[in-house]
């Protein structure tokens, strides 16, 4: 584990859907919020309520491919194609269903995301999906 500055925040790096993906995460707890970085920022945008947050939740913040200090791919650049790597980044995690924290740039991939690109995706013990019409 590397830690930069004098920050509460400790990050790393782990491989994504083949992509090196810095995150950090803080403590475990019953509920979880997946935390995604804004541009031109990266995670450490989240440092000044780290710690207030993670007495409430087990947080997980990535910077997305291309921010931060991730790796990039170019057809990650779509909110949607984002929103699907939301969700295999949550299943990497072990996150099921969390809370999701998507200023900026996550805005829109955090809905596609939430949406479950119109299908069902397995997310830990839940699954995400999109409600019936009416529900």
């Amino acid at each position: 584990m590397t830690t930069w500055l004098n920050t509460p925040i400790q990050m790393q790096f782990r491989v994504i859907d083949g992509l090196t993906v810095r995150f950090a995460q803080s403590g475990d707890r019953d509920d979880h919020a997946l935390l995604l970085s804004l541009w031109p920022e990266s995670l450490l945008a989240f440092e000044p309520m780290w710690a207030r947050l993670a007495e409430h939740a087990h947080l997980v913040a990535i910077d997305l491919p291309r921010f931060g200090h991730s790796q990039r791919r170019d057809g990650l650049l779509s909110p949607r194609a984002m929103g699907e790597f939301i969700i295999t980044g949550a299943d990497a995690f072990g996150l099921a269903s969390p809370h999701i924290v998507g200023p900026d740039i996550g805005t829109a991939a955090a809905l596609f995301a939430a949406a479950g690109l119109g299908r069902t995706r397995r997310a830990g013990p839940h699954e995400w999906h999109r409600p019936s019409p009416g529900t």
